[in-house]
C-alpha cells in the first residue's frame, strides 16, 4: 500500500514533506495554483509538512498522519461469470473452460458483453488482452465500447499484439458495454483470448 497527504492552499507553493522518523525529506514539490491538492506515493509514518509561498512565507504542520490508498494495478476480469457472448451479429465466440474461442463469420471474432454489473461506474485507464493464435502477424483489432448500437469507443487498438496496453478514455462514454476482437478474413486466423485485464 502507498500513502498520501491532502490539503488546500490559496496560491502556488512549494510543499516539503519531512519524515518525522528520521527528519529526512520525502517529497519536495511545487504545487501550482490555489485549491485542493494531494501528494502521493509516500511511505507510512507521521510527517512534518511545510509550505513556502512565492514571497517566502512559511506555514507548517507536524505530526500529520498520511492516508493509506491502493495504488492502481491490473485486475483480471475475464471469465464467463463476468462476460457473455453478444446476441448481435452472431456467431460471436464461445467460452471454453478457460478461454474465449473465436467464431468464424467473415473473419474470426469474439464479441462479448459484461454481465453481473461489475462494469457499472468502473473507469479503468487502460486494458490489455492476452491471446493465442496460429497466425504470427499483428492483424487483430480490438475495440472496447459502451454498447453495440450507436456505441462510443472507449479504447481501440488496430493490429493488436497479445499483451499490448490499450489506453482507455471514458470522456463522453457510458459504462463498458462491449469488447470486440476481430481478425482479418485472410487465411486461417483463429484465436483464443486467455485473459482480459483492466488497470485501476
Amino acid at each position: 500500500m502507498a500513502y498520501k497527504i491532502l490539503g488546500t492552499k490559496s496560491e502556488t507553493a512549494r510543499i516539503i514533506i519531512f519524515k518525522e522518523a528520521d527528519w529526512s525529506i520525502e517529497s519536495n514539490t511545487v504545487v501550482v495554483g490555489s485549491g485542493a491538492y494531494e501528494i502521493d506515493s509516500l511511505e507510512t509514518g507521521n510527517k512534518l509538512i511545510v509550505a513556502e509561498s512565492g514571497d517566502g512565507e512559511l506555514l507548517g504542520y507536524g505530526n500529520v498522519t498520511p492516508i493509506e490508498y491502493a495504488e492502481p494495478q491490473y485486475h483480471s476480469i475475464f471469465d464467463n461469470t463476468k462476460w457473455e457472448t453478444s446476441v448481435y451479429e452472431t456467431p460471436n465466440g464461445t467460452w471454453s473452460t478457460d478461454e474465449w474461442d473465436a467464431s468464424y463469420s467473415f473473419g474470426y471474432r469474439v464479441r462479448i458483453v459484461p454481465t453481473g454489473g461489475w462494469e457499472v461506474g468502473l473507469r479503468p485507464t487502460k486494458m490489455r488482452l492476452t491471446w493465442n493464435s496460429n497466425y504470427t502477424g499483428s492483424e487483430n483489432d480490438v475495440y472496447l465500447t459502451d454498447g453495440y448500437l450507436s456505441a462510443n469507443v472507449i479504447g481501440v487498438d488496430y493490429s493488436n499484439e497479445s499483451g499490448d496496453e490499450i489506453a482507455l478514455d471514458f470522456d463522453g462514454c457510458g459504462d463498458i458495454g462491449e469488447l470486440y476482437m476481430t481478425a482479418a478474413d485472410i487465411g486461417d486466423r483463429d484465436f483464443q483470448i486467455t485473459n482480459i485485464e483492466f488497470y485501476y
